[in-house]
């Protein structure tokens, strides 16, 4: 199942730019989130395991020899795509409050 990776539906949209760490909006993690961190937490919750799944299913088309720079970013988008699309967030734990927060574009991008 691949799906279309057409521009208008990769290109960040405005919600999907870095908090600034001053403006973290805490949230509770829910299941279609990507958690952020090398715990267990974050390896055991559904939202990381989907992304792994859609990561190993579109694996292959971006190791391609043929896809250059421009079409892998494409693949990325697409995967971060998918996870917004069915509600998902990709979260940051912060170790002094002890809570989850919308860490934005940047770490979406590094966790995919």
């Amino acid at each position: 199942m691949t799906a279309s990776l057409s521009p208008s539906r990769l290109s960040p949209s405005s919600d999907d730019n870095d908090y600034k760490e001053n403006d973290k909006i805490y949230v509770t993690p829910e299941p279609y989130d990507v958690l952020g961190g090398r715990c267990g937490t974050a390896f055991r919750h559904p939202g990381n395991q989907m992304l792994r799944n859609t990561i190993a299913s579109l694996l292959e088309e971006y190791k391609s020899h043929q896809k250059s720079r421009k079409e892998k970013s494409k693949i990325i988008q697409h995967l971060i795509s998918s996870i917004k699309r069915k509600g998902g967030r990709f979260l940051k734990y912060d170790i002094n409050e002890q809570k989850w927060y919308i860490a934005g574009y940047n770490l979406a991008r590094l966790k995919v």
